[in-house]
C-alpha cells in the first residue's frame, strides 16, 4: 500500500508505510518494521542514531546500538516493497497455487490421520505376529531336534514314491494289454448280437443257443475285464493322488527345512553377536580390573607416603617437645644459679658489713689457708659454669616470646574452632534446606508428570531417583509405561514414545514454574495423528498461562492453532509470508 512522501531532513517515511502487503498481515509487518525508518542517505540516518532503527535507500541498515550492516549498494528507484512489480504480479498465481496446495495438504493430512488410525488398528496384529515369531523362535530347538527324523522320513517317502511310480508303470502296461483284449471281445460281441438279430428260423435255434451261451460268456469276460480296468483306473487315480500328496508333503518339508535353516542361521548369528558382546564385556571388565588394581597400588603408595610423612611429623614434634623441655630445664637451672649468685652476693655484703673497719691484719698463714679454700671453691664454680656451657643468654626472652606466641595461637585456635562450628552449622542448614526444596520440587514435578503423561499416552509414568536416601548425589530417571506395553526406561523407547515422555516432562516443569513464552520446533514429527491431537489439545489448554510458538507440518496441530502463518522462500532471496486458513 502507499506511504507518505518524503519529509525534510532526508526522511522518506516509516518502513511499514512504504511496504506493500495484504491487510491480513498488518500485525506481522507492524511488529517487524514498526520501529524502522527509511532515509535517503547514510548521513541523514546517522542524525537519528540511537532513537530508532534506520535503513537507507542504498540498503545500509543502522541498528539502535550503532552497528551498521550493508545491503545492496546499487541505487534503487521507486517505492519499496516485497520484490518488484513483476514479482508481485507473478506472486498472485503462486499464491493461488499455494492455497490449492494447502487444500491438498489438508486432504493429505486427513489421509495421514486415516492411515494412522489404520496403523493403530493393525498394531494388535503386529503384536500377535511378534508373539508368533517369539513362539517360533522357542520352537526352533525342537525343530532342530526333529530335523533329523524329518530328513529320514523324506528319504523313506522318496523311496516309497519310486516304488509307487514303478508299480504305476506296471499297471499302465497291464491296462494297455487289457484294453487290447477288450476291443476284440467287444467286436465279437457286436458280431454275435448281429447274428442273434438275424437268426429267424428254428433250424438255427441250436446255433442261436450256442451263440447265446457264447454271448453270455463274452459278457461275463467283458464285465470282469471292465471291473479289472476300473480297479486299475481307481488304483491309478489313488496312486496319482498319493503322488500329489507326497509332492505336497515334500514341498512342505522343503519349505520347513528352509525356514529351519534360516532360523538356525539367524540364531547362529545372534549367538555370534552375543559371544562377541560377552568377549567385549570381558575385555572391558579386565581393563576395569587393571585400572582398579592400578588405583589400589597408587592409593597404597600414597597412603604409605602419608604414613611416612605423619611419622616424620610426629618425630619432629617429639624432637621439638624435647627441645622445649631441655630449654625449660636450662632456664630453671639458670634461674637457680642466678638465685644462688644473688644469695652469695647478699652473704658477702652482710659479711662485709660485719667486718671491722679498718680490717685487721690477717696473718700470712691464715691468708694462705683461706685463699686455698677460696681458690678451690672458685674452681668448683668455674667447672659447674663450664658444664652448663653453651648457655643462651636470650633463652628467657625467647621463652617469653614463645609463651606469648602460644597464647596468640591458642586464641586464634579458639576463634577458628568457633568459626568452623558456625560454618558447619550453616553448611548443614543450607544442605537441609536445599534437599527439602529439591524434594518439594521433585514431588510437585512428579505429580504433574504423572497427570500429563496419562493424558497424552493413556499410560502411566513417574520420576524415579537413583539414590532416594541422598537425592542430590544421584541422577533422575524417567520411567514410562505406555498403554498396552511393558514398563520401559527412556533409553529403550521408540521415537514417538520418547517425544511423548520428553513433552510430558517439559510441561510438568512448565506447570511447576511457568514461563511466559515457549518455542516448540516440530516436536510432533515422530507422533501419529491421535497423539498429535492430544498434544495440540494440551498446548491449547496451557495457552491461557503462556504464549506458544509451534513450528509444525501436522494437520491436527495446525487446526488447533489460533493463528496460522506459512513461510516460504519466494523467487530470489526474498521470504514470502502466506496466511493459511485457520480451519485447515
Amino acid at each position: 500500500r502507499g506511504g507518505p512522501a518524503g519529509s525534510g531532513g532526508g526522511l522518506v517515511g516509516r518502513a511499514v508505510e512504504l511496504i506493500r502487503f495484504e491487510p491480513v498481515y498488518g500485525d506481522v509487518f507492524g511488529h517487524v518494521f514498526g520501529d524502522t525508518l527509511v532515509f535517503e542517505d547514510l548521513a541523514s540516518a546517522r542524525r537519528e542514531l540511537g532513537r530508532c532503527r534506520a535503513v537507507t535507500l542504498e540498503g545500509e541498515l543502522l541498528e539502535r546500538s550503532g552497528a551498521m550492516t550493508g545491503g545492496s549498494l546499487q541505487p534503487r528507484a521507486g517505492q519499496l516493497g516485497f520484490g518488484s512489480g513483476g514479482e508481485q504480479d507473478e506472486a498472485e498465481p503462486l499464491r493461488r497455487r499455494l492455497l490449492e496446495l494447502g487444500e491438498s495438504l489438508v486432504a493429505s493430512r486427513r489421509r495421514e490421520a486415516d492411515l494412522g488410525r489404520q496403523l493403530e488398528q493393525l498394531r494388535p496384529a503386529l503384536n500377535q505376529r511378534q508373539q508368533r515369531q517369539a513362539a517360533l523362535a522357542a520352537e526352533l530347538g525342537a525343530a532342530q531336534r526333529s530335523l533329523g527324523p524329518q530328513l529320514e522320513r523324506q528319504q523313506q517317502l522318496q523311496h516309497r514314491l519310486a516304488q509307487l511310480q514303478a508299480a504305476l508303470l506296471v499297471d499302465q502296461e497291464r491296462l494297455v494289454v487289457l484294453a487290447s483284449l477288450i476291443n476284440p471281445l467287444e467286436q465279437q460281441l457286436a458280431a454275435l448280437e448281429a447274428e442273434e438279430a438275424g437268426a429267424q428260423s428254428s433250424a438255427d435255434r441250436g446255433r442261436w443257443q450256442g451263440l447265446q451261451q457264447d454271448l453270455e460268456t463274452a459278457d461275463l469276460r467283458l464285465s470282469e475285464a471292465r471291473l479289472h480296468r476300473d480297479a486299475l483306473l481307481a488304483a491309478r487315480r489313488e496312486r496319482a493322488l498319493a503322488t500329489e500328496r507326497f509332492a505336497d508333503q515334500m514341498a512342505s518339508v522343503a519349505i520347513e527345512e528352509q525356514r529351519l535353516q534360516q532360523s538356525v542361521a539367524a540364531l547362529a548369528e545372534a549367538h555370534a553377536q552375543w559371544r562377541q558382546q560377552q568377549q567385549q564385556e570381558q575385555e572391558r571388565r579386565k581393563g576395569l580390573e587393571i585400572q582398579q588394581q592400578d588405583l589400589q597400588e597408587r592409593f597404597g603408595e600414597r597412603r604409605r607416603a602419608r604414613d611416612a610423612a605423619e611419622a616424620q611429623l610426629a618425630a619432629q614434634r617429639q624432637a621439638l617437645q624435647q627441645h622445649d623441655w631441655q630449654l625449660q630445664r636450662l632456664g630453671e637451672e639458670l634461674l637457680a644459679i642466678a638465685e644462688q649468685e644473688r644469695s652469695l652476693i647478699l652473704r658477702l655484703e652482710a659479711m662485709a658489713r660485719e667486718l671491722p673497719d679498718p680490717l685487721p691484719e690477717i696473718p700470712a698463714s691464715v691468708r694462705e689457708l683461706a685463699l686455698d679454700g677460696l681458690d678451690q671453691e672458685l674452681r668448683r664454680l668455674q667447672q659447674r659454669m663450664e658444664a652448663l656451657e653453651p648457655v643462651n643468654m636470650l633463652a628467657l626472652e625467647e621463652l617469653d616470646q614463645l609463651e606469648q606466641r602460644i597464647a596468640e595461637l591458642e586464641g586464634r585456635l579458639d576463634v577458628l574452632s568457633k568459626e568452623r562450628e558456625e560454618l558447619l552449622l550453616r553448611i548443614e542448614t543450607v544442605a537441609t534446606l536445599r534437599q527439602e526444596a529439591f524434594l518439594e520440587a521433585f514431588q510437585a514435578v512428579d505429580g504433574h508428570f504423572r497427570e500429563i503423561f496419562a493424558g497424552l499416552s493413556d499410560g502411566e509414568g513417574h520420576l524415579q531417583l537413583e539414590n532416594p536416601d541422598q537425592p542430590l548425589e544421584g541422577g533422575l530417571t524417567l520411567v514410562a509405561h505406555p498403554k498396552g506395553k511393558e514398563v520401559r526406561r527412556l533409553a529403550s523407547m521408540s521415537g514417538g514414545e520418547k517425544s511423548l515422555t520428553a513433552l510430558s516432562f517439559l510441561f510438568a516443569l512448565q506447570r511447576f514454574r511457568p514461563s511466559p513464552f515457549y518455542a516448540l520446533d516440530e516436536v510432533d514429527s515422530f507422533l501419529d495423528g491421535v497423539n498429535v491431537e492430544r498434544l495440540a489439545a494440551l498446548i491449547a489448554s496451557q495457552a491461557d498461562q503462556a504464549q506458544f510458538l509451534v513450528v509444525s507440518h501436522r494437520r491436527p496441530m495446525i487446526a488447533a492453532a489460533t493463528r496460522t502463518i506459512g513461510v516460504t522462500q519466494a523467487r530470489g532471496s526474498h521470504t514470502q509470508v502466506v496466511g493459511l486458513p485457520t480451519a485447515a
